[in-house]
């Protein structure tokens, strides 16, 4: 019998430089038993999205590389876009997959949060893997970007679930959680 499979679809704040980005991807796609699925990346909204599959203990090291890699090659001080940002690794979404149940992914968005939060990054939980009712909707979480996160550190209802109580303006902070499959798409209007 297979392990469970899980998909992460983390989204990082750069979608400009190409260097930037193929090194942060290349993180991610060397860690044993990851496979990327896919990359979109936006210039204008200086952000890129990528999927990537494997077993449990695979995709959480490759979640902890692209982390890494983004506190290394990104500094949020200096970057802009059109999207709303709180970290410079921004978003950190984990879907059960093929054997995978809500359950499982909530443990590992924990997983991945005590490892994120143990480099330094403030986690905030969200989705299924919320720890209070008011952090389930991602809206509610980056809502303001990294100045409104930064502005709500001082109410204990908004501590971070793991990592500093305090954001690095360099790399801010990261939401980590566990949701169902989504299919999305952007319709561009002119």
């Amino acid at each position: 019998m297979r392990d469970p499979l899980f998909e992460a679809v983390p989204n990082f704040s750069e979608g400009k430089d190409d260097t930037k980005i193929s090194r942060i991807t290349e993180a991610v796609s060397s860690v044993p038993g990851v496979r990327i699925l896919g990359l979109h990346s936006d210039p204008d909204h200086n952000r890129s999205v990528i999927t990537f599959a494997g077993e449990e203990n695979p995709v959480l090291e490759g979640a902890i590389a692209l982390a890494e890699a983004c506190s290394t090659e990104l500094d949020l001080a200096s970057q802009s876009g059109e999207h709303p940002r709180m970290g410079v690794l921004d978003v950190l979404p984990f879907v059960p997959l093929e054997g995978a149940t809500m359950d499982d992914a909530v443990r590992l968005a924990h997983r991945a949060g005590e490892g994120l939060g143990s480099l330094g990054f403030p986690v905030f939980l969200y989705g299924s893997a919320a720890t209070g009712q008011h952090r389930r909707s991602l809206p509610d979480v980056r809502r303001g970007g990294y100045e409104g996160v930064s502005s709500r550190l001082e109410d204990p209802l908004w501590k971070p679930d793991y990592g500093p109580g305090t954001l690095d303006p360099h790399v801010g902070a990261v939401a980590v959680g566990a949701r169902p499959f989504l299919v999305a798409f952007n319709a561009y209007l002119d």
